[in-house]
């Protein structure tokens, strides 16, 4: 057993749905010996996804430079 995990489910009356983003982020267990665990890495995954794909100009501009 988690002792973090059934400190969470006392702390939020086993209401696994109203557990805080921040929370849940720094209690997942890292993968691959990194710092996040899946959902830190899906999230800052679409992030950088989103930043890559809605700056088309500077995206551009960017890898014209390093060419």
């Amino acid at each position: 057993p988690d002792p973090l995990g059934e400190e969470i489910k006392i702390t939020y009356n086993n209401k696994i749905d109203d557990v805080d983003l921040f929370v849940g982020l720094i209690s997942e267990e890292p993968v691959n010996g990194g710092d996040l665990g899946e959902l830190g890495c899906q999230i800052i995954g679409q992030t950088f996804r989103n930043l890559r794909d809605g700056d088309d100009i500077g995206t551009k501009v960017y890898i014209l430079q390093t060419l």
